[in-house]
């Protein structure tokens, strides 16, 4: 029998005055789902020990980020956004900005990167979904650094996705042709943890191998 989705606004924690701590006990709940994974989770809580103002894009060494992985209600696709100034193919995300509720950051880029309001969202799961760290090059107006990127799976029903002005295109796409717009690791790891653990505990087929 499926399980429905769960509603996401009754889940977004409030936050108290002990918020790293409280961001680090979310993390180390979470289990990796590889050996690259794992290591991203450790990173990530190195440096947030490190460096208690990780939560601002000002930590020159690297910040916190937020990412939606969006999915399909029938959990058959996810959307991606075609970043223009990138040129590349991703899932919603960004930067924090100090907010240290990560989920209602996610959900925040979730809505202005799709066009959609936050209401359209369901969560798939309450527990963070993945997490990735990975290198942005120098640019002129800041040095080379790490993105320490937590990951939280939405569902939406299919509908038109008027997207915003920093991306060519948002759309939906088949899990099984992710792979043609982003072939990293982390996406590749996205779409396996869709198809082996959300599929199994909602009730859906995979259509994919």
């Amino acid at each position: 029998m499926r399980r429905p989705m769960l509603r996401l606004l009754q889940f977004i924690t409030r936050w108290g005055p002990n918020m790293v701590d409280e961001i680090i006990s979310h993390i180390r709940a979470h289990r990796a789902f590889d050996h690259a994974e794992a290591s991203a989770k450790a990173d990530a809580l190195a440096f947030i020990r490190a460096y208690p103002e990780c939560l601002h894009r000002s930590c020159l060494q690297g910040h916190l980020t937020a990412s939606a992985w969006i999915l399909s209600s029938d959990l058959q696709a996810a959307v991606l956004l075609h970043h223009k100034k990138l040129d590349r193919w991703f899932q919603p995300g960004g930067h924090v900005d100090g907010n240290p509720n990560l989920l209602e950051s996610a959900l925040r880029e979730a809505a202005e990167e799709t066009g959609l309001q936050v209401s359209d969202f369901n969560l798939a799961s309450r527990a963070i979904f993945d997490i990735d760290a990975h290198t942005i090059p120098a640019r002129p107006n800041e040095p080379k650094h790490t993105h320490f990127d937590i990951r939280y799976a939405l569902t939406v029903d299919y509908q038109n996705l008027p997207g915003n002005a920093e991306s060519h295109a948002v759309r939906f796409v088949n899990l099984d042709q992710i792979r043609l717009f982003n072939n990293t690791s982390s996406m590749v790891r996205l779409v396996k943890k869709t198809t082996t653990q959300l599929m199994a505990t909602s009730g859906h087929r995979a259509l994919i191998s």
